[in-house]
């Protein structure tokens, strides 16, 4: 009898058991999976993305951007004196410089001021100077054109020397830097031809600079004109791909290296608060 009743025990148990599986199986099949169809949702952080690194110009890593100046201004101006065949940096000659956008037009021609840009006036005051070029100089300017090819503009700045003060003579010095890249620019520098006469000079120069990663290279026409014993002209004309802004023209103190720069230095080394820079942005 116990064993019937024991059986009976085991039986009912087992018939619970197996009526609590299928529901417990149902239950696992059917219950719906969490984000079901949905993309993965990354949580949100407050830590930036990081960015590359910024690119610094020479100009602003050396502190030289302070000294640039504004075209169409008078700026006072003091270098060396000239004593016999060589800069004195006891003596100091001082001036007055003029600042102009420059333009050129063959001699013989005259030149159309209704296509000067709008930025050569300012506060209706004339603030550019046109050169007429001789046969000799428009031929250099045909040369560099034909070298550097398509894309590429002529970009000018004059700067007007009156001497107002000097002991034993002048002796000024002009300088042509790169706003991106200086000690590029100074290490490509490639003189392709230049002549000094009596009252005018040229120099012509090729140079290559990095920018933003890119390699970029232009040319620099310059030519000097000593009107009388105070006055002298001073023009650079940049050919340099259409809208490049990195050209720099300017008068350094020859009293901070009155025998010429020396190798390594650079245009930093020798700023002072006389030396004027000038941007053909």
């Amino acid at each position: 009898m116990k064993t019937i009743r024991r059986s009976i025990s085991l039986l009912l148990c087992l018939l619970m058991i197996l009526s609590l599986l299928p529901a417990a199986m149902g239950a696992e099949e059917t219950a719906p999976k969490e984000n079901a169809g949905e993309e993965p949702t990354v949580e949100e952080s407050d830590a930036e993305e990081p960015t590359e690194e910024e690119y610094t110009p020479d100009f602003v890593k050396y502190g030289l951007d302070a000294q640039l100046k504004e075209i169409g201004g008078t700026y006072t101006y003091h270098t060396a004196g000239f004593t016999g065949k060589k800069a004195d940096k006891d003596h100091v000659a001082k001036a007055k410089v003029k600042s102009y956008w420059a333009f050129f037009y063959p001699e013989g021609e005259t030149f159309d001021s209704s296509k000067l840009p709008e930025n050569v006036y300012s506060a209706g005051t004339r603030d550019f100077y046109c050169l007429g070029m001789s046969r000799k100089q428009m031929e250099w300017v045909r040369e560099i054109e034909k070298m550097a090819g398509d894309g590429y503009e002529w970009r000018g700045i004059a700067l007007e020397f009156n001497f107002t003060s000097y002991k034993h003579g002048w002796y000024y010095g002009t300088c042509v830097e790169d706003f991106y890249d200086i000690m590029g620019h100074d290490k490509s520098s490639e003189t392709l031809n230049q002549h000094s006469g009596k009252t005018t000079s040229r120099y012509i120069n090729k140079y290559t600079v990095q920018y933003n990663g890119e390699e970029v290279t232009y040319y620099s026409y310059r030519i000097t004109k000593t009107h009388s014993n105070s006055r002298v002209m001073a023009y650079m004309f940049f050919y340099a791909p259409e809208g490049y802004d990195g050209c720099v023209f300017g008068a350094y103190d020859v009293r901070k290296a009155p025998k010429g720069w020396k190798d390594g230095k650079y245009v930093f080394d020798y700023q002072n608060k006389y030396m004027l820079l000038f941007r053909a942005a």
